[in-house]
């Protein structure tokens, strides 16, 4: 950003201005403009218009300026950055045990921004000089005056500089899961830093590490490559998984501990009660169909959900459970089931004559949506909800569903309008 004082002002009234604008339509009208940095201006009205949505604390502070796109698009929610926060004083629940934190792989600094408050003394380490100026820019507006900022490697900073300190109260790092050619990568060994190998280093120099990592990673390997792994929160928006936290020690847990937490719901278990619950079966759905939130799904708690919330399940593979008292608390979408039927010309013909749209979801299914949307010929969208899926016995079925609270019947309720599941 090495641009003079009054065109970045001006670039910025002008973003300002037009902060509510459409960007293409706004670079149109600002070609050819020198008065002004025009890349600039339209990334400034671009980041803020993803960040309105995404950290609305941001925002809302006047004179935030924000990087390009990708750095954008790859930091965390408000929604998990508060999660991180409230996990860190859980953690760490005594102030005198919050001396000092830092922040390894610093990005955006969302998540430094909401976790160094809590502590006396932090550290912000990040490897791209553009984003550790725009930090220090950032920093004091979101009242991180005394946020101590560290261009360069966060495993350097730990070895040069850190070495002589007290160990940190707090680590955190999301280690880089690109690869040099830009390619999306998963595996604990092929981010960066390579916590497989570090790990040794980072519990040296502090008791309680906090890592992000990418929610597509398998738990059980991960843990195992990642021996001090005591705790294990999976965060979802929105019905989609969106973080996997690890909370790891100098010493193995003697219970791994899992949390699932969304918008409306937090569930907790422990890795002996899943072992040690029973999976109950249903011989047919019942009254009630529930689909466990991706952040369940991921966690595995699949035999848990029938002990926990009274449920069962459809078959050991479907993981799609049933009742016949609503179970507001379940950890998921809850349906009201209007029938359940076959796939015979009697039963489509019937299904036709209900509706001529439905949203779609297979489940433990041999087809996959669009061929079953053909074979159906069902239009999508409507507020009828339709699974496919495997029952006890090995029977295909279709289970025709609509949302529900529980408090009215099926019948009553109105359109969704939401999509295909």
């Amino acid at each position: 950003m090495n641009i003079d004082y009054p065109l970045l002002q001006k670039s910025l009234e002008l973003a300002t201005l037009h902060r509510q604008d459409n960007v293409a339509a706004l670079s149109l009208k600002l070609a050819g403009r020198t008065d002004v940095d025009v890349p600039f201006v339209l990334n400034q009205i671009q980041g803020y218009q993803r960040m309105r949505l995404k950290v609305p604390r941001w925002a809302r502070t006047e004179g935030i300026l924000y990087p390009r796109h990708l750095s954008v698009e790859q930091c965390s929610s408000q929604a998990t950055a508060l999660y991180k926060q409230q996990l860190v004083s859980t953690l760490l629940p005594d102030p005198a045990m919050r001396q000092s934190m830092a922040d390894l792989t610093g990005g955006l600094g969302v998540d430094f921004s909401f976790m160094a408050p809590l502590f006396a003394e932090s550290y912000y380490v990040e490897r791209q000089e553009e984003l550790c100026r725009l930090a220090a820019h950032n920093f004091p507006l979101l009242g991180l005056e005394g946020s101590h900022i560290r261009v360069g490697d966060g495993l350097s900073f730990l070895t040069g500089e850190a070495r002589g300190q007290q160990p940190f109260s707090l680590l955190f790092a999301d280690p880089a899961r690109r690869s040099a050619t830009g390619r999306k990568v998963v595996a604990l060994a092929d981010c960066e830093p390579d916590l497989t190998r570090c790990l040794p280093l980072l519990l040296e120099r502090t008791a309680c590490l906090l890592l992000k990592l990418s929610p597509m990673l398998d738990i059980s390997q991960a843990a195992t490559q990642l021996p001090g792994t005591q705790q294990v929160h999976i965060l979802s928006v929105d019905g989609e998984c969106k973080e996997l936290l690890l909370v790891v020690g100098r010493e193995p847990a003697a219970d791994l501990q899992y949390t699932c937490h969304g918008s409306r719901f937090h569930f907790s278990f422990s890795a002996s009660e899943e072992q040690q619950a029973a999976l109950q079966l249903a011989d047919a759905p019942g009254a009630y169909l529930y689909e466990p939130d991706a952040a369940v799904m991921k966690s595995g708690a699949f035999k848990t959900l029938c002990s926990r919330f009274g449920v069962r399940a459809l078959h050991p593979n479907s993981h799609l459970y049933t009742s016949e008292v609503w179970r507001p608390d379940f950890p998921g979408r809850g349906f009201a089931v209007e029938e359940v039927c076959g796939f015979s010309k009697h039963d489509l013909r019937r299904l036709r004559s209900l509706t001529d749209r439905a949203n779609l979801a297979v489940r433990n299914f041999p087809m996959r949506v669009p061929d079953l949307r053909k074979k159906l010929g069902l239009r999508e969208g409507g507020d009828y909800y339709l699974f496919a899926t495997t029952l006890r016995r090995g029977e295909k079925a279709l289970i025709v569903t609509r949302k529900t609270d529980g408090t009215r019947t099926s019948a009553d309720t109105s359109t969704s309008g939401e999509g295909t599941v």
